[in-house]
């Protein structure tokens, strides 16, 4: 059995007013709604691979 493990991150962040951010678009329900998907689907991960949803700040994808 493998003790590998995939992070899935998702962004949390939240900028001043006005300013475009991920904060816009509820990562909170969309962070939960994933895990619970994952705990939901984990028995049909091929290898039975574990993945994990991290929360995390901004990592900068957005602005490239």
């Amino acid at each position: 059995m493998s003790t590998d493990c995939t992070f899935v991150f998702i962004c949390i962040n939240q900028k001043e007013a006005g300013k475009k951010c991920c904060a816009m678009f509820d990562p909170i329900a969309i962070f939960e709604r994933f895990r619970t998907l994952l705990k939901e689907k984990q028995d049909c991960m091929p290898n039975r691979v574990k993945v994990k949803a991290v929360k995390t700040s901004c990592l900068g994808q957005c602005a490239s």
